[in-house]
């Protein structure tokens, strides 16, 4: 990129060890920059679309366009996450003259209307702008003018300008419109990344495109200053949860299908307390038919009446054994697979070799525990048994008192309908017939909700099998390593001072850039290559291995994922390997693959990096072996 090549020419004069040389050098860079400029406005001229000839030129036209001064657009990134700036808002907004913002969106709404910008924020192609697209945006360019703390026209001005140089290099010959589209699009793709790495942190060296450092068009200064991305994001809520997260989703969902089951059985389901209201209306009307119909006796009608009463009574006490029932049915089915999950990690935990005395002890401490709650699960299961067997038998009673209460009453109808008038008969007949729509209205909904909470409890098996085959790999991985061995590995990985022309990131020295070097020292123009041990040590330290959490799992015994996580954050930046993180949910192997498969889109995404391939491979492998000396090196790039 022209970026790039300019950067690497001013090198050259810095680099320069005679006045000679160093005349020459500057020639070069200055022609170099001319004929970049002229370029630009004669392909400007060529395709006709001035107003992205330079970032200038897009600022006046859009303030000529809406006819409003640019320092009405300059918003705080507080104010901004306060307003709804989705497409049809902004648009909304825009024409309504009364708004004090009105002049805000109408510039907004403009940038919107241009469509190289609205493919570049349009992430999801879908033809609108949400809310959530247009602040991924901004934080991709908030602070591109050195002032992270607002959003304004310069920042999207500096953004055009250093496209419009991509543009030159990449399509000499024109379609500059075409070019500006694809290079916004990656380069809002990649700002999206940096600022969801930053973190609060500086950069090492990424030439992955990763991390801040891989942007030539921000600095880990502005970037760090931006303190991270907006709970907005997407990338934040799409993270994958991990499998602890999922099991307390699923026992919540478990404990709601049960609750409403409980409602169903008592009759305050709305649905049910519906029909169930109807029923009571019903059976309203056949008293008062029974007590105004005077060809029946007083006594069968009061027998009729209090039979009807105690058979109700009788079915709320079974709905409520049922209750009881289907609650301790639900422990005992998450009981039986809890337990199953544990004999399985226990038959698949895997004994160390002789002569580890480590590993033994870890996998004695690892048997112990699941032995230890394999039989307190089995004991829980016998009492779930004991009461199931318990209210199974008490249902039965209660059911065998209502079918002679049922019995009782079936006789006494028969006599009433003998003599009783067709009215009565009407309403005893609609009473019973709401009854039967209570009952298939509970049968129903118990049966949905049923099916919820079967497959919910299938899903948890299937999770807390994930759980304890973790559990299984941090007790058989006897790799442990405290952080002065972790970075003496990562260093060697990074070696010492590089200013490699296709790397991002710029001058580094142990993996560290010199942009970071600086933000450290606070010194602007401090030389990476006078970079000391403590400071490489500090840096490491604080921005990466506590920054990422890594020490967090190391404090918590498991120094392989630490490790993994802590390489990952050097490697690729600390938002880049939270997400992996996210995703593997502590299974090493998990998050290996992970970033095994970030290389492989890094180069499929920007094919100048393919010069890193190779070393990106042997740095996986490296880490692997390193964590698990059973490790085959994998060639996956093929």
């Amino acid at each position: 990129m022209a970026f790039d090549k300019i950067r690497q020419l001013m090198s050259d004069v810095q680099n320069a060890l005679d006045p000679a040389s160093k005349k020459e050098a500057i020639n070069k860079a200055s022609g170099y920059v001319d004929s970049v400029d002229s370029d630009l406005k004669a392909l400007a001229a060529q395709n006709d679309i001035n107003i992205f000839a330079s970032g200038e030129n897009f600022k006046n036209y859009l303030t000529s366009s809406t006819g409003i001064d640019e320092s009405i657009f300059t918003k705080s990134v507080n104010e901004l996450q306060n307003l709804d700036l989705s497409g049809l808002t902004v648009e909304k907004q825009a024409s309504d003259e009364d708004s004090e913002d009105a002049g805000f969106y109408g510039i907004l709404n403009e940038i919107y209307s241009n469509e190289a910008f609205k493919g570049a924020i349009d992430t999801n192609a879908d033809g609108t702008i949400s809310d959530e697209e247009a602040k991924d945006f901004i934080h991709a360019l908030k602070g591109m003018d050195s002032n992270s703390n607002d959003f304004s026209l310069d920042d999207i001005a500096y953004a055009i300008d250093k496209i419009a140089e991509q543009n030159k290099e990449q399509d000499p010959l024109g379609k500059m419109f075409d070019n500006f589209k694809k290079s916004f699009d990656n380069f809002s793709d990649k700002m999206l990344e940096q600022i969801d790495n930053a973190k609060g942190q500086g950069a090492v060296n990424l030439p992955t495109g990763g991390g801040i450092a891989s942007n030539p068009y921000i600095s880990s200064n502005n970037a760090s200053q931006s303190g991270g991305v907006n709970s907005n994001n997407a990338a934040q809520t799409e993270q994958t949860k991990t499998p602890e997260q999922t099991k307390e989703e699923l026992e919540a969902k478990i404990e709601e299908c049960n609750k409403e089951i409980s409602e169903i059985n008592a009759g305050t389901h709305p649905d049910v307390k519906a029909a169930a209201e109807e029923q009571e209306a019903a059976k309203e009307e056949m008293e008062n038919k029974l007590k105004e119909d005077e060809k029946v006796n007083k006594e069968t009608k009061e027998k009729f009446t209090k039979v009807t009463d105690d058979i109700e009574k009788k079915e709320s006490e079974i709905s409520k054994v049922e209750t009881e029932i289907s609650q301790t049915e639900s422990n005992l089915e998450q009981g039986k697979n809890t337990l199953s999950s544990l004999k399985s990690a226990k038959d698949s935990l895997k004994a160390p070799e002789d002569g580890n005395d480590d590993a033994k002890a870890k996998y004695e401490e690892r048997k112990s525990e699941l032995e230890s709650q394999i039989e307190e699960q089995q004991k829980k299961n016998e009492e779930f048994e004991e009461k199931l067997n318990e209210l199974k038998d008490k249902k039965e009673s209660l059911e065998k008192e209502k079918k002679e209460l049922e019995t009782q009453k079936a006789e006494l109808q028969k006599e009433i309908e003998k003599k009783c008038s067709d009215e009565t008969k009407t309403a005893i007949q609609n009473y019973e017939d709401k009854k039967t729509a209570v009952e298939e209205v509970k049968s129903q909904k118990l049966s949905e909700v049923q099916s919820e909470l079967k497959e919910a409890q299938q899903q948890l098996k299937t999770v807390e099998d994930e759980i304890q085959a973790s559990e299984n790999k941090k007790a058989e991985n006897t790799f442990d390593a405290d952080f002065d061995k972790m970075l003496g590995h990562i260093l060697g990985s990074e070696g010492g001072f590089s200013d490699h022309p296709a790397d991002n990131g710029g001058a580094t020295n142990y993996g560290i850039t010199e942009e970071t070097y600086r933000n450290y020292t606070g010194n602007p123009n401090a030389d990476v290559r006078n970079i000391t041990k403590e400071e490489v040590m500090d840096i490491y330290y604080k921005n990466y291995y506590q920054a990422s959490g890594a020490e967090e799992y190391a404090k918590n015994g498991d120094s392989a994922y630490a490790f993994a996580v802590f390489d990952a954050a050097v490697n690729h930046g600390v938002g880049a390997a939270q997400k992996m993180d996210a995703q593997a949910g502590g299974d090493v192997d998990k998050f290996m693959e992970v970033r095994k498969q970030k290389y492989i889109n890094i180069v499929a995404n920007n094919p100048s990096q393919q010069v890193f391939e190779k070393g990106w491979q042997n740095r996986w492998n490296s880490v692997y072996a390193f964590i698990d000396p059973s490790h085959q090196y994998e060639n996956y790039i093929g």
